[in-house]
């Protein structure tokens, strides 16, 4: 709807030549299609907007979306172009005197040199943007600024820590200072997902300090956060409906309580022939009543089994809600169908969603068949996961088993529509094995989800992976490489990991 929008508004700018606010709508467009994960899309609009911001004469459009593409290449992994995109975006916002502007530059340059692993130059540029940050009082650039640098302690050589007076020893205990900073401010500012993200990464440094009280005490604070924060409207929902359950229960005895009153009185007025017919009057009353009551409950458990995994359903049946988990042995499985929008634009609405949705059902199937938990669907990308909230010892091989079906399927499919000419999705795969954290989210069409590193790398090696192949990370390859023919493919970089070993199943 608001793409439909936006291009209604195109035409009549098309009209007026009026090239800032023309720049503005493809700018809007451009974003959006970075925010579904629409790359090519995103340039093509974000490059027309550049080109009718430079027509209008208008510098800081031109800078601001020259900072917008960085961004684009940036969450595609092209480190370089990134680079040189919000390198120019400097160069006006300087000419500009824009400072603000400037400074959320230079933390992204400094973040994208941390990518690639020039330490030197992250820190040059993390140490400009914090000054021009603290001189305006910027508080939430100031948090990125503590959070980036926390994350680059922890990584980097101990020379880099060497020149900023860091003993290597103390480098979990300097990350922790600067991190525990990032979290004030996030605090101060009421931004969940920075107190969340704060939260994440000292739980996972004291747990490698080896400080599991602390780490314990950071993840409780985190389910605390996310119970009183997300989900209380889910919650109420339910216990809602627990309660009409009841209610309607109790109607229903009163109600036949009632007919059996009426039913006595009339037996005194009436013939035998005339209770007769009220006795069964009142049967059938009963008998609907408690129908109803049955109809009802079962369609309230069968929603929430429809979002929820069933012992997290049942727990907050019981206690009216349903705590956050971490889990320590899981495995995400990503899909994704490669060259997606290319293919939509030769497809109908109708015959698009009818493809999404003959793909999703058949992948729903495989899923349930291996074990595994459907997460979400986040438009042509399908997640999933296995060993939670059951702990499963295989979760690494059923995860790869299935990701074998949903390719299977997909290339019998694709042979298929070949025969009679019509389009078909092909399909990229990434699997990844760790721990996450799993809970409801929301208070609004709340959904079971799950958060942390190996969700974010899982769907790195699915960005990664390669037409009809299903690749999969080192961690993953040692629990399934005596069951599964694999081939070690090379190594990617991921944020905060370093290098990541990947291998295709064959």
């Amino acid at each position: 709807m608001a793409l439909g929008n936006f291009h209604s508004a195109l035409n009549l700018c098309d009209q007026t030549k009026d090239y800032d606010n023309t720049g503005e709508i493809f700018c809007k467009i451009g974003w959006i299609y970075r925010d579904v994960g629409k790359t090519e899309r995103s340039l093509e609009f974000l490059n027309k907007a550049l080109d009718h911001f430079k027509k209008a004469q208008n510098q800081q459009g031109v800078a601001n979306v020259l900072s917008m593409i960085g961004n684009v290449y940036m969450n595609s992994n092209e480190y370089e172009k990134s680079l040189e995109y919000y390198t120019q975006s400097s160069e006006i916002k300087r000419e500009l005197n824009d400072e603000i502007g400037l400074a959320s530059n230079y933390a992204n340059i400094a973040f994208l040199y941390q990518l690639l692993y020039d330490y030197s130059s992250a820190l040059k540029y993390h140490d400009s943007s914090f000054r021009i940050f603290n001189k305006h009082n910027d508080k939430y650039g100031t948090l990125l600024y503590y959070k980036d640098i926390g994350h680059l302690i922890q990584i980097a050589p101990d020379s880099i820590l060497k020149s900023i007076n860091i003993k290597p020893s103390q480098r979990y205990q300097a990350a922790i200072e600067y991190e525990s900073h990032a979290l004030k401010l996030a605090q101060e500012l009421n931004n969940f997902d920075q107190i969340e993200g704060a939260l994440q990464f000292l739980i996972s440094t004291y747990k490698k300090m080896g400080d599991y009280k602390s780490a314990f005490f950071y993840l409780k604070t985190s389910s605390l956060i996310n119970d009183s924060i997300r989900g209380k409207s889910t919650i109420e929902e339910i216990v809602q409906r627990e309660m009409q359950y009841a209610f309607d229960k109790k109607e229903a005895a009163l109600k036949a309580e009632q007919e059996k009153k009426d039913i006595r009185q009339r037996n005194i007025r009436f013939a035998s022939f005339s209770t007769v017919i009220a006795l069964l009057l009142f049967s059938s009353v009963v008998l609907y009543q408690q129908k109803k009551v049955k109809q009802e409950k079962q369609r309230s458990d069968k929603l929430l089994l429809n979002i929820l995994p069933e012992e997290v359903a049942q727990e907050l049946k019981e206690k009216g809600s349903a705590a956050a988990k971490q889990f320590d042995d899981v495995s995400v499985l990503f899909t994704d169908f490669v060259h997606f929008t290319q293919t939509t634009e030769q497809l109908s609405p109708q015959q698009l969603v009818q493809e999404l949705n003959d793909c999703f059902t058949a992948f729903d199937k495989i899923i349930e068949r291996n074990g595994l938990e459907k997460i979400k669907t986040v438009g042509d990308a399908y997640i999933a996961v296995c060993g939670l909230p059951t702990y499963d010892p295989r979760h690494a091989h059923r995860t790869v088993k299935a990701a074998l079906e949903i390719r299977n399927y997909i290339e019998e499919r694709i042979q298929q529509k070949k025969q009679t000419h019509q389009q078909s999705f092909s399909i990229r795969i990434g699997i990844h094995s760790g721990s996450v954290v799993a809970g409801i989210v929301g208070v609004k069409k709340f959904a079971y989800d799950i958060w942390g590193d190996t969700v974010n790398i899982a769907a790195r090696l699915e960005q990664n992976s390669e037409e009809g192949k299903v690749n999969i990370s080192e961690r993953t390859y040692e629990f399934v490489k005596d069951d599964f023919k694999c081939i070690y493919r090379g190594e990617i970089a991921a944020k905060g990991k370093g290098m990541l070993k990947m291998y295709f199943v064959t």
